[in-house]
């Protein structure tokens, strides 16, 4: 059994927004490709199936009209058929029945509307147009458009009910920024931001501040006593000027000073260990708390403990740099990777470079390297990524990252910060903030001989060789907070959470039991359930039961999900309930879910193109879903509900003329209309108003739709198109 040392939790902030249910994962990666295996089910909006069961109805009343039409022909010519002797029709064999119907089935043929199918075609055409020219839908810090993958699905954007969402990246835009962690039990991070960059005193004091935590970092060489000085002023500077009691060649000396410090920090820019400055501040490291330098600094008791997370945040990652003159950059394969070494950058702790068998670090203008010997690669089952390294010290040393419920169920018993660190957790998890666990720890030269030969042999085999290399990867690691504010904090929830099938089975039937006569119907409640408990409450037996519960709550979480998951949970709403069901995401794990939906949505991130390559739809930013559903979707569906009414209206009213025409034409099959006006009615006469209907028809304007969000409950039930209308 391994030992963990250390147990330390690194926080992304998030951003959130929209009541939906969500299918929540631990981390996005292209390794993910290979969970997504489902199979792609043909899509057909709800509308198109109506409309061919009315254009079914349409063909049978066509057969309907031509037998009762017939029958009356029949019955007309026994009755007056030799009477008629002034047209000459004496001696004449009557027609057959067959002959007769199939007279009237060409008689009334264009009952059926054949030139809607051309009319929805070019409406739809027309209207996916409208969703990729939409500038309020246009992202232009990466000049992104949104883009109608397909014009079939165009009117099911007015008619879901249930939001399927990736949390990870697809609320947050992938914008990962390190805030906050706790390391040995002790919380670092919270301190509150302030940028106000117009605000002359508080630029001295963010320049102020730097010299105080940096000032050791630059070698005594160039501190030399003019410099010395300049700090000295610096610090009482903002008071000084608050006061209004300088002399003009003060404040001028004050000014000349500021720009000379100012130049020597920008020439030792690569040595600064700890930067908030306006003007530095990245976007992937929001971390403002000194606290954590000057523990690690004065040798406090957990010093090391920093040492070793920082070191990880550094060592454990496929992160590839690039130098740019003085900088690195990195690039990564997922944010929270470029977040993680950004982070432990700006703290001093830098990634400068990688080789096929090891990585480089620099600590305090200090250069380490580490020895790589073997990676254990995340994937969406083991939620985790692991590195073994030989320190520059020469012990052997397992790093490991992941989800917090696969780090602790692999802690031993005697592990270190275990209760504080979860502790911690939690109150990261109620911000709203992402939370990744890390840990450590050393192996032996004859434990990690023996794991390398069990490697090699799964490493060589060709049958099964995922499969054993994750259970290789398991033995040398040997060793749930809902994270996301899409409930309130007065919002009663149900936790799910049990290691078998049997308690996954009582809890479920308890909360049902619970719930009474409010079983089935919309409550203010969440559901929070987590992977594993998810495996068993999709089993047959018991998955009718939570699928009552789950939509019995207004918000589901369900987190630490594999991409196979978020396709199952998606295609049991879909079975079980006649309701649209709509999937987002933006990484290669969401692609089961957005094939599965009835209408997919790709989000063009940070993370590659697969589930944009996969959707129907692609927006740039989560929050264009908003217009794309209650404005274009809901004026596609009443467009196109326009059209197709219209277009059925124009032909009955044309061809039950004809019908009521035959009662006094003796059934003979005589036109009331011209050939030309017949072949010209649906072309030419009656042309131009279905395809202005489907084009520019507006139930409500787009203020009214995004100020009264409730118009588009309206849509979701059919009401306004089915078959009974």
């Amino acid at each position: 059994m391994c030992v963990y040392v250390c147990v330390c939790v690194c926080v992304y902030i998030l951003f959130f927004g929209y009541m939906c249910m969500c299918a929540c994962c631990v981390n996005m990666n292209k390794c993910a490709i290979v969970q997504n295996s489902v199979k792609s089910p043909l899509k057909r909006s709800q509308v198109e199936k109506v409309t061919n069961m009315q254009i079914l109805i349409l063909l049978l009343l066509l057969f309907m009209i031509s037998a009762v039409s017939c029958v009356g022909a029949t019955i007309w010519n026994k009755m007056y058929l030799e009477n008629i002797w002034y047209m000459g029709i004496s001696g004449i064999t009557p027609h057959n029945h067959v002959f007769d119907i199939l007279v009237f089935i060409i008689l009334y043929h264009n009952l059926v509307p054949i030139s809607l199918l051309l009319t929805l075609e070019t409406v739809k055409f027309i209207q996916a147009q409208f969703i990729n020219w939409d500038e309020d839908m246009h992202y232009e810090q990466n000049n992104l458009y949104a883009m109608a993958r397909t014009s079939n699905l165009n009117e099911e954007l007015g008619q879901v009910k249930y939001l399927f969402s990736d949390k990870t990246g697809t609320l947050t835009c992938n914008t990962m920024a390190f805030k906050k962690c706790t390391i040995a039990g002790i919380i670092y991070g919270n301190h509150s931001d302030n940028t106000n960059d117009g605000n002359e005193n508080l630029r001295y004091e963010h320049f102020s501040f730097l010299l105080c935590l940096c000032s050791f970092s630059l070698k005594s060489t160039f501190m030399n006593n003019s410099v010395l000085i300049c700090i000295t002023f610096l610090l009482s500077r903002p008071q000084m000027a608050a006061s209004r009691k300088l002399s003009g060649d003060v404040q001028l000396a004050y000014r000349f000073q500021y720009k000379l410090l100012a130049g020597a920090i920008r020439d030792f820019w690569s040595k600064v260990i700890f930067c908030i400055l306006p003007h530095s501040r990245a976007s992937f490291c929001e971390f403002n708390d000194p606290k954590l330098l000057e523990n690690f600094e004065d040798g406090h008791p957990s010093s090391e403990y920093i040492k070793e997370f920082l070191t990880l945040l550094c060592v454990c990652h496929t992160v590839i740099p690039e130098r740019c003159g003085n900088d690195v950059l990195y690039r990564a394969s997922s944010p929270d990777e470029a977040a993680l070494v950004k982070g432990a950058k700006k703290l001093g702790f830098v990634f400068t470079t990688r080789t096929p068998y090891s990585v480089t670090i620099e600590v305090m203008t200090e250069t380490h390297t580490f020895e790589i010997l073997n990676i254990l690669e995340f994937s969406s089952n083991r939620k985790r990524m692991s590195i073994i390294v030989r320190t520059p010290a020469g012990h052997l040393r397992l790093y490991c990252k992941g989800a917090d419920t696969v780090i602790y169920e692999r802690l031993s018993k005697d592990s270190l910060f275990v209760e504080d660190t979860l502790k911690h957790l939690e109150l990261f998890a109620t911000e709203g903030l992402r939370t990744l666990c890390i840990a450590y720890t050393d192996l032996t030269e004859t434990d990690y001989q023996d794991w390398l030969q069990e490697y090699k042999k799964a490493s060589a085999i060709s049958q099964n060789r995922i499969q054993r290399l994750e259970e290789c990867y398991e033995i040398i690691v040997k060793v749930m907070s809902f994270s996301c504010k899409l409930i309130s904090s007065t919002t009663p929830r149900i936790y799910l959470n049990a290691d078998s099938f049997e308690a996954a089975q009582q809890a479920i039937n308890h909360n049902c039991g619970d719930l009474g006569n409010l079983l089935g119907k919309e409550n203010d409640l969440a559901l929070i359930i987590d992977g594993e408990t998810l495996k068993y409450a999709l089993r047959f037996e018991i998955q009718k039961k939570f699928l009552d519960l789950a939509l019995s709550c207004r918000a589901v979480l369900c987190c630490r999900l594999s991409p196979l998951q978020k396709a199952e949970i998606v295609d049991l709403v879909k079975k079980h309930e006649e309701a649209i069901t709509l999937a987002v995401g933006d990484g290669a794990n969401d692609v089961g879910m957005i094939r599965m939906a009835h209408v997919g949505v790709g989000i063009s991130g940070n993370e590659g193109m697969q589930a944009t390559n996969n959707s129907d739809y692609s927006i740039a930013q989560f929050r264009y879903l908003e217009k794309l559903l209650l404005v274009h979707g809901t004026w596609n569906y009443f467009r196109v509900t326009k059209c197709i009414l219209y277009s059925f209206y124009k032909n009955v009213v044309l061809y039950i003329i004809g019908l009521w025409f035959s009662f006094v034409n003796g059934f003979s099959g005589q036109i009331i209309f011209e050939h030309w006006c017949i072949s010209l009615y649906n072309v030419i006469f009656t042309s131009l108003p279905p395809l202005t209907l489907g084009i520019f028809e507006k139930c409500c304007s787009q203020k009214s739709l995004l100020e009264y969000p409730q118009l588009y409950t309206v849509f979701q039930t059919g009401e306004m198109f089915n078959t009974k209308i």
